[in-house]
């Protein structure tokens, strides 16, 4: 990873390592764009929710699902919330 200052120029191209417009880290999306970052959690809680309907299907009681959506959908919705939240604003 190669990070340099706004308005620098980009170092050249090395043979063999592939450029990218943006990076994932911590599941919080490096690039500043925030549309980005929805598309990508919108994507992952879509898989969260199809696993919480198979374990549903499987007689998980309620009690249980919702103990599992909160630990694992509702976690990760708030995770990124203060990062984003100047985001809004621009």
């Amino acid at each position: 990873m190669i990070i340099t200052k706004r308005g620098k120029a980009r170092p050249p191209l090395i043979l063999g390592i592939i450029r990218v417009a943006s990076l994932n880290i911590l599941r919080v999306n490096e690039n500043v764009q925030a549309s980005n970052n929805v598309e990508n959690l919108l994507s992952v809680c879509s898989r969260s929710f199809f696993a919480l309907r198979v374990l549903r299907a499987k007689g998980l009681p309620d009690a249980a699902l919702h103990t599992v959506t909160n630990a694992i959908t509702i976690a990760r919705l708030m995770y990124a919330v203060p990062a984003w939240w100047g985001l809004t604003s621009e």
